[in-house]
């Protein structure tokens, strides 16, 4: 689209440089002169005022040529989003900078107290410099006390922003409930999830056991789940640990600030060269991400993590797979759908016909009635298990006849087959003593056929 020059508001606080360079200026007009096209100017706008944030030496070549208007991407913000998006285009062209540009970037971001909260070490990131030269900088102003520099980048509206931003001011919580998250203002969601990139937080977890055994890491960066599945390990592990700093709320849904960018923390360790499960991390193992209950920015923030982290497969489950669509996956993201009884099977079709991701897969785990699916061949990927004990229901074996007669329908079409070891692999019997498995789940597995609050019913597309 075309911007109309005479509509943007040329905020000196946006532009980095000492000054504007007259030579780039005319060079870009001669070039303009010529024909020649440049990438669009971006501008962001809240519908009252539109912010110049890059493009100054594109428009004053314009204004030179006595053009009306230049082709830009407007896109909606408030002042903050343009400050930001300055920092980001200034860094992206940091070869185009003079040392005076660094300094004065540098300058304002210290000064101004949305980035005086900030460390060294991401200022650095987002204006493109070394971490050293944002350090002693900041060494040499609090030295010489030169905070009075405070009123000759800001003036009077931005000493006022200044003074509305420190009474406003928000201390990051470990954790936010459903709840606390609600109570928040829009502004300080995003302030919450964009400080997450500086929060010291753990890694991932290694799985010791052969629970999760498809994934050797986990990462919660959301725990807690509303189903209330009669087998569910989660439940009684955060339960066991209700009261704790990791389970400060036992089971209630929960997001984690700090854990949201362990992703960019850990390394991929060398036997994943041999053994594709050291690559795997399970997401949210504690959690449904996409139950009908989380936050859309939750989820969206934990798939930016995912996307940053391009040598690792991240793998996720959920029992909402209508969901599922509203959400664009990076190539390294796994998306799944547990199946455990054919209640499941026409819901789990019928969405993932609509879902675009690189891996499709099902866990059928625990596997407590024979399925029959109509089409398989949208998926990649079946993982097929049993149940170890809960707090609520036996351990569980299906039959292997019904194991063998998915893992066909599975391979014929097309799929791979990840059989857990928790399945009832082999025979053994003895004449007049067969000793059979029931063909039937115990009881306490059937609970879609008892009386179930509404997040615990099955979803339809």
């Amino acid at each position: 689209m075309n911007v109309d020059l005479s509509t943007l508001t040329l905020d000196k606080r946006l532009q980095p440089r000492e000054r504007i360079d007259d030579d780039l200026v005319r060079e870009y007009a001669e070039a303009m002169g010529r024909g020649d096209v440049f990438p669009p100017i971006r501008v962001i706008s809240n519908h009252k005022q539109k912010w110049l944030v890059d493009g100054w030496h594109r428009v004053g070549a314009a204004n030179a040529l006595g053009l009306a208007e230049l082709p830009g991407k407007v896109s909606d913000g408030s002042f903050e989003d343009a400050e930001d998006l300055s920092l980001t285009v200034n860094r992206d062209h940091g070869m185009r900078r003079t040392h005076a540009d660094v300094q004065s970037a540098i300058r304002r971001a210290l000064f101004t107290a949305r980035w005086v909260e900030r460390s060294d070490n991401w200022i650095a990131k987002h204006i493109g410099c070394k971490h050293d030269t944002v350090t002693a900088l900041r060494e040499k102003l609090e030295t010489t006390c030169q905070i009075g520099k405070l009123d000759e980048l800001l003036g009077e509206d931005g000493k006022k922003r200044q003074r509305e931003r420190t009474a406003s001011k928000l201390t990051i919580s470990d954790t936010y409930t459903l709840a606390e998250w609600g109570a928040l203002a829009e502004k300080d969601r995003t302030r919450v999830l964009k400080a997450a990139a500086d929060l010291d937080g753990s890694g991932f977890n290694q799985q010791d056991t052969d629970n999760i055994e498809w994934a050797r890491w986990s990462w919660n960066p959301v725990t807690g789940c509303k189903h209330n599945c009669p087998y569910c390990y989660a439940r009684d592990i955060a339960e066991r640990f209700n009261g704790t700093p990791s389970y400060p709320h036992g089971f209630e849904p929960v997001l984690h600030p700090k854990r949201l960018k362990a992703p960019s923390r850990v390394v991929v360790p060398d036997k994943a060269a041999t053994d594709l499960g050291y690559r795997n991390v399970f997401v949210c193992s504690m959690a449904d991400l996409f139950g009908r209950w989380v936050p859309t920015e939750w989820i969206e923030t934990v798939l930016k993590s995912v996307s940053d982290a391009p040598k690792w497969n991240f793998l996720f489950l959920t029992k909402f797979p209508v969901r599922l669509s509203s959400f664009k996956f990076p190539d390294n993201a796994w998306i799944g759908t547990t199946v455990d009884c054919q209640a499941r099977v026409a819901n789990a079709e019928s969405a993932f016909i609509k879902v675009k991701a690189k891996v499709k897969w099902l866990s059928c785990e625990p596997l407590i009635e024979p399925l029959r699916f109509r089409d398989l061949s949208m998926f990649q990927w079946v993982v097929i298990g049993g149940s170890s004990a809960s707090s609520q229901t036996p351990a569980w074996r299906p039959p292997r006849k019904w194991v063998d007669a998915l893992s066909n329908a599975a391979w014929k079409a097309g799929c791979s087959v990840y059989e857990k070891d928790n399945l009832l692999r082999r025979w053994r019997q003895y004449p007049g003593h067969p000793d059979l498995p029931p063909e039937t789940a115990p009881k306490a597995f059937h609970y879609l056929t008892m009386a179930k609050a509404p997040d615990e019913q099955v979803e339809t597309a």
